[in-house]
């Protein structure tokens, strides 16, 4: 799972894809679960006033839910869209 920066004409924005390592912890070890968590958080904080681009609305619930990204900033992709 890897984050990735876009930069856009004018815009910037942060692709997030899953976090499935906070809602369904089994598969994760404590410190992957940590490290994620961390790499997470320091990538979005990173990119304070950028948008967040998520596959789904239950990827979107999630960044607002454990992140506090205001839900203006984050935005669905279309549902055959893929990253």
């Amino acid at each position: 799972m890897k984050n990735k920066a876009i930069i856009l004409k004018d815009e910037k924005a942060v692709c997030l894809e899953s976090l499935d390592f906070l809602r369904e912890r089994e598969g994760y070890g404590y410190f992957e679960r940590h490290f994620l968590y961390f790499n997470h958080k320091k990538t979005l904080r990173k990119c304070e006033g950028f948008t967040v681009f998520v596959p789904t609305a239950e990827v979107a619930s999630d960044v607002h839910k454990y992140y506090r990204v205001p839900k203006d900033k984050i935005a669905v992709a279309p549902e055959r869209f893929t990253f």
